[in-house]
């Protein structure tokens, strides 16, 4: 059989207000020739077959950028949301040891180049980047509470437990919480300082969480036009 993957990029760019629009599109693209299966060292020459994981992390990147071209074509300076499907770092690589060049293509200069596109796009307007992810299975806030508890026989375990348990329990539907960074993300040498912050959202349906650039963090308005536009698409 023949080699080859295919990558379906939609875009779904929604205006709202006195003059409000939709645009829906799509761009497929077919990798099938040798060179487009893998991706290659400058230096080594050495390759990396495009699959599996690496298949999913190409595809993330493409999302980013294409949500980034989106961004940079719009007109005016009204406040705006990106918004992707899942987390908003490159999932799937961490659980497996790449050679430097494919996490420098793939974290460096694909995931960290599309966040500092946003981030330049944000200087001097109202802009939210975020993925959510619908009912997570995170448990960073539980690994945090369990390391602040004495340890004796008392300690409640927390196997199974996620975050989303506990937040089911704290927050109101339409309510945050409090923003959290994780330490210690296998990739963030990768990252160029782009790390990620997030909270969790009662949506009213479900528990969410939303994953940022650490950079939205010292916004509150930024902050407070994320929670917004979650609750407003979660109920559309």
């Amino acid at each position: 059989a023949a080699a080859a993957a295919a990558i379906n990029i939609g875009v779904c760019a929604l205006t709202y207000g006195s003059s409000p629009n939709a645009d829906l599109h799509n761009a497929p693209r077919l990798y099938a020739s040798a060179d487009e299966l893998v991706i290659q060292g400058e230096i080594s020459g050495h390759t990396e077959r495009i699959d599996g994981a690496v298949l999913g992390a190409v595809r993330h990147v493409e999302e980013l950028r294409a949500a980034a071209d989106v961004l940079e074509n719009l007109d005016g300076d009204r406040p705006r949301a990106v918004l992707v499907d899942g987390p908003l770092t490159v999932a799937g690589l961490a659980g497996r040891v790449f050679p430097d060049f494919v996490l420098r293509t793939l974290i460096s200069e694909g995931f960290a180049g599309a966040m500092e596109r946003f981030r330049q796009a944000s200087e001097g307007q109202a802009l939210a980047v975020a993925g959510y992810t619908s009912l997570p299975g995170h448990d960073e806030v539980i690994r945090a509470l369990t390391l602040a508890l004495p340890d004796d026989d008392a300690t409640p375990p927390t196997d199974g437990v996620s975050d989303r348990d506990v937040f089911e329990r704290l927050l109101p539907p339409g309510h945050r919480s409090a923003l959290f960074a994780a330490s210690g993300h296998p990739l963030e040498s990768h990252q160029l300082g782009h790390t990620t912050v997030n909270f969790y959202v009662n949506t009213g349906d479900e528990i969410g969480r939303a994953e940022f650039p650490a950079w939205m963090a010292d916004d509150l308005q930024t902050v407070e036009l994320l929670h917004a536009v979650l609750l407003d698409q979660c109920r559309r």
